[in-house]
């Protein structure tokens, strides 16, 4: 039986960073990613 596991991705500058907006009620980590996807385009694929 073959397995098969291949993982791809990419991403691409969308602007300049700038400064990350505060929001009352996230936690850091959902600020962090937020502030990662206003700056870049991104995808990301698993197969398995």
């Amino acid at each position: 039986m073959s397995q098969a596991f291949e993982i791809s991705y990419w991403w691409e500058n969308l602007s300049k960073p700038g400064y990350c907006v505060e929001m009352v009620d996230a936690t850091r980590v959902f600020i962090s990613l937020n502030y990662f996807l206003s700056i870049y385009e991104e995808e990301f694929v698993i197969h398995v």
